[in-house]
C-alpha cells in the first residue's frame, strides 16, 4: 500500500507503522492467537513492513495452502478492528521500538542524513515517528487513514513463485475486489523537496562513530545506472 512516512504530517508520523502492528491482533472472526495458529498450522512465513513510501504485508508458503493463507491475509488486511486494549499494549511495543532506535548509531546517522536532504518532510520523516505521537493516536485515526488510502487504486497485490496468473486473478476476485467500497478519496501526490547542501550531527555517548555522505544519484531507469551501483560498492 502506498502509505508511508512519506504520506503522513508532523500530526500522523508513525500511524501507518502503529496500523501495520495492528494488523495481526484481531478480526471479526479471529484473535491475535487464531491468526498466528492458522499461519502457523500452514507452515506459513508472514510478516509486514513500512517503509519511506508504502506498507506492505506478506508471506510465503507452499502451494498447497496459497489458497487458504490469501484468504487469511485478505481477511486481516480488510476486517481487522484494532481493539483498544490490543491497541495499547502494542503502542508500549512501538515506544520500546523507538528508545531502542536511540541506542543505534548507524540508524540515528541515516535519520539525520534524510533529514539533511529532505527537512523535516516527505522522506525526512522518520517511519516509527515519535513516542508523542504514538500515545495519542486513537482507533478513529487509524480507521479514517484506512479508508483514504488502504484503497484499490492506492494497492499494488503481487504474487511469485510456482501459482499461474489465472490462478491470482482467481485469488483477487474471490478475497479482495468484492471488499473495496466504491467511493475512494482523491490522494494528493506529496511535493518533494530537496535542501541544499547541509549538514547534521548527533554527539551521543557511544563507543563508534558513524559518518554518512549522500549526494543526489541516478534514477533507476538511467543507463548509467549500473556505474552509479560499482560506485556504491
Amino acid at each position: 500500500v502506498r502509505a508511508g512516512a512519506v504520506t503522513q504530517t508532523p500530526k500522523t508520523a508513525g500511524l501507518f507503522h502503529l496500523y501495520e502492528h495492528m494488523m495481526f491482533k484481531g478480526t471479526k472472526e479471529l484473535n491475535a492467537f487464531d491468526i498466528a495458529n492458522k499461519f502457523e498450522n500452514m507452515g506459513a512465513m508472514i510478516n509486514a513492513f513500512t517503509s519511506k513510501t508504502a506498507t506492505c504485508y506478506y508471506l510465503k508458503v507452499t502451494d498447497k495452502y496459497i489458497r487458504d493463507s490469501f484468504s487469511l491475509l485478505s481477511d486481516i488486511f480488510f476486517n481487522s478492528q484494532f481493539d483498544e486494549n490490543e491497541m495499547e499494549r502494542e503502542k508500549s511495543v512501538v515506544i520500546e521500538e523507538i528508545n531502542m532506535d536511540e541506542d543505534d548509531p548507524e540508524g540515528i546517522s541515516s535519520d539525520l542524513t534524510f533529514s539533511c536532504i529532505y527537512g523535516n518532510a516527505t522522506y525526512g520523516r522518520k517511519i516509527i515517528g515519535n513516542k508523542e505521537n504514538v500515545k495519542n493516536f486513537t482507533k478513529n485515526d487509524i480507521k479514517s487513514h484506512i479508508a483514504k488510502y488502504y484503497a484499490s487504486h492506492n494497492t499494488v497485490i503481487s504474487f511469485a513463485g510456482n501459482i499461474t496468473f489465472e490462478q491470482a486473478e482467481r485469488l483477487v476476485d474471490e478475497f479482495v475486489i468484492g471488499n473495496y467500497t466504491e467511493n475512494q478519496q482523491e490522494i494528493e501526490s506529496p511535493i518533494i523537496t530537496i535542501k541544499e547542501s547541509s549538514y547534521l550531527s548527533r554527539i551521543k555517548d557511544f563507543e563508534q562513530s558513524n559518518i554518512s555522505i549522500a549526494f543526489p544519484g541516478v534514477s533507476s531507469l538511467d543507463a548509467n545506472r549500473e556505474n552509479q551501483t560499482i560506485l556504491a560498492l
